[in-house]
């Protein structure tokens, strides 16, 4: 597996790596890293069959996602949270499914919320190394660029709305995108562009 690896700021490096089935066989970008130590999964209410990095996790654990769900134990309302151990089925040691709510609230304030939430249950969770998967069914819409830009946000400590971020926290980061949507997250994730400064 192949990515761009951009460090937009010290102390953290942030890749954005298209979801494949691969990502579930070794975890690893090069095959010489370790696994991220967490990885946050946002989940939507009316997600079903679940798709993108939910549905590879789903199928790979024979079913148990949707099971968790059918079953009541886990809703996917928004700002739920459960915590699933890998069990050695799957490279990460430890998933969260990220409740999203019902897709069509789903606005660019929740989109802000949920980019938040992931990085935030990373910090408190103690992971030196934290993955995001970002929904499947997100990229094409205009809640994307929220989710990104907050994401950059929370992970690299530019300013925004709350006074949280975790610049440093993490040794690294991965972001997990449907594949057509790898070069538009890079860019959100990478943050909008700077105006050169005159020296002279």
């Amino acid at each position: 597996m192949t990515s761009t690896r951009d460090n937009p700021a010290p102390g953290v490096l942030v890749d954005v790596l298209p979801v494949d089935r691969s990502v579930l066989a070794t975890g690893a970008m090069d095959g010489d890293e370790a696994p991220p130590e967490l990885l946050v999964v946002p989940v939507f209410v009316d997600e079903r069959p679940l798709l993108g990095m939910a549905g590879f996790l789903d199928w790979r654990l024979c079913g148990r996602l949707s099971a968790l769900l059918r079953s009541g134990f886990g809703t996917a309302e928004r700002g739920e949270r459960v915590l699933l151990a890998g069990h050695g089925k799957i490279p990460f040691p430890r998933v969260v499914l990220l409740g999203a709510g019902p897709s069509d609230e789903f606005d660019q304030p929740a989109a802000e919320s949920m980019a938040r939430q992931a990085v935030d249950l990373g910090g408190a969770l103690r992971a030196a190394t934290l993955a995001v998967a970002v929904p499947a069914n997100l990229i094409a819409r205009e809640q994307c660029e929220q989710f990104g830009l907050a994401l950059g946000q929370r992970l690299l400590g530019r300013p925004d709305s709350s006074s949280r971020s975790w610049p440093g926290v993490f040794e690294w980061v991965r972001v997990y995108v449907p594949s057509d949507g790898v070069a538009r997250f890079r860019r959100l994730i990478a943050g909008p562009p700077r105006a050169a400064i005159d020296v002279d």
